[in-house]
């Protein structure tokens, strides 16, 4: 299944000062997209965080019932 992994991190908002960084997964099933993410509260995501966010989300598996 195509996917894509990324990361998004924000100092701030415009609407609100506190920061916030995410890692997103994607990934095209048969019929659906399914999207995933994880949030800190932090202006940039730890080394060691991102490396197990994103060893996580690559080893996820679509289940079809």
């Amino acid at each position: 299944y195509p996917w894509i992994l990324f990361r998004i991190e924000t100092p701030k908002f415009k609407n609100d000062s506190k920061p916030e960084s995410q890692v997103w997964f994607v990934i095209q099933g048969k019929v659906n997209l399914y999207t995933n993410f994880w949030a800190i509260k932090k202006s940039e995501i730890p080394n060691e965080l991102k490396e197990k966010w994103v060893t996580f989300f690559k080893t996820a598996k679509i289940v079809n019932n």
